[in-house]
């Protein structure tokens, strides 16, 4: 498992056999080439739960292409309702 990196969709998950060895298991068909990943933590949880727990555990900030997308997803839902707020407000185009 140590030769493997975090994706937040990862194409193998890891596992432990009753009898103590590490099992890599291809979650899907996976392209000669392409890196083998698995999921350090629950993939299943949202970006923010995602970002927390791999920022405190290990150290560092996803960039995969699942976290870039809802990072982005995000921003311009924040942004939404910043201009949203700012036209109830009457600051029509007003920017800081």
């Amino acid at each position: 498992m140590g030769w493997h990196n975090h994706d937040c969709l990862p194409s193998c998950q890891a596992s432990v056999n009753d009898d103590g060895h590490v099992a890599i298991t291809a979650l899907r068909d996976i392209p000669e080439g392409e890196e083998l990943s698995i999921s350090y933590i629950d993939a299943t949880q949202d970006y923010e739960t995602r970002r927390k727990t791999l920022s405190q555990h290990y150290g560092f900030d996803c960039k995969c292409a699942r976290c870039a997308t809802e990072l982005h997803k995000d921003l311009k839902t924040k942004m939404k309702q910043r201009d949203q707020y700012l036209s109830a407000r009457g600051d029509h185009g007003a920017r800081r």
